[in-house]
């Protein structure tokens, strides 16, 4: 699980999701759960839970994708810390929050995503990247 810097936002991975002590250690308030291959847990009530199943590629419903980032928007703007979680936390994590981040600051989606990705270990699905990048305009 890695902090991003200046944000209330940390991404990780499916084990990170399940890791409730470590969560809890951070106040982390709100989880949003990208990966569509894992299994839904069971969380305590106090925490908010978002589950918008994403594949690596370019096959998601435009639907789930704004909910995803609108959503996270959302949290942001509210400064709610929020974990961010896909199977490995290497790419639809990462490309999320960025998204999410540069609707918030109104900055240049594929700037943020540069800057994000200097934080963490990422392996982005090229197809997803080309998804979000043609949809993205849609949300702003």
């Amino acid at each position: 699980m890695t902090a991003i810097p200046a944000t209330n936002l940390w991404i990780g991975n499916a084990g990170d999701a399940r890791n409730l002590q470590k969560i809890r250690s951070l106040e982390i308030r709100a989880i949003l759960l990208l990966a569509y291959e894992e299994p839904i847990v069971n969380y305590p009530r106090d925490l908010t839970l978002i589950r918008l199943p994403l594949l690596d590629g370019g096959e998601n419903d435009f639907f789930n994708f704004e909910i995803a980032v609108t959503s996270l928007t959302s949290l942001i703007q509210n400064d709610v810390q929020t974990l961010v979680t896909c199977s490995m936390g290497m790419s639809r994590s990462p490309v999320i929050v960025s998204a999410a981040l540069a609707i918030h600051h109104s900055l240049p989606f594929d700037d943020v995503l540069t800057s994000v990705c200097k934080s963490i270990p990422t392996d982005v699905s090229p197809e997803f990247y080309r998804y979000v990048r043609s949809v993205f305009e849609k949300l702003i």
